[in-house]
């Protein structure tokens, strides 16, 4: 099954925050505003799901960040990207979701489960937020996973 199509039972204020901040064009913002619209995005999330707000860091120049292509640190409970994107936003979103233990969103013992679950979950909600874009996006090969 593609990642996209595998969540189906999204929450609707997840699904329209998310489409709000696609029709924002953050990605187009310069870096203040970035954040800014990260961190507000984050915010209307956690409080959907009813936990801690992660705090989040765009233009983050470690080497994890730009390895990996952003993270999520339990530690410090911090979603970290390199660049603005929002399926990547999402994605570590989800991992601060399976550290805090919110109903459907299991922490696996083994990495990959969580990737994958992380990857799936994302790419549902930006498809369901935004579809054409999703689509386009996935014909050009800007997406890493569908």
């Amino acid at each position: 099954m593609a990642y996209h199509t595998r969540f189906t039972h999204l929450h609707p204020k997840v699904i329209s925050r998310t489409a709000t901040l696609v029709r924002a064009k953050p990605w187009a913002a310069d870096d203040e505003a970035q954040e800014y619209m990260a961190r507000e995005f984050v915010t209307d999330l956690a409080a959907v799901y009813g936990f801690d707000v992660p705090d989040v860091q765009i233009r983050a120049t470690d080497s994890i960040a730009f390895i990996t292509d952003g993270y999520f640190d339990p530690g410090t409970w911090k979603i970290v990207l390199p660049r603005f994107s929002v399926v990547t936003l999402l994605h570590e979103f989800r991992h601060a979701m399976q550290h805090a233990d919110v109903a459907g969103a299991t922490f696996w013992p083994d990495r990959m489960e969580n990737e994958h679950d992380a990857r799936a979950w994302s790419c549902s909600v930006f498809y369901r937020a935004a579809p054409r874009r999703f689509r386009r996006m996935a014909r050009e090969g800007r997406l890493l996973y569908v």
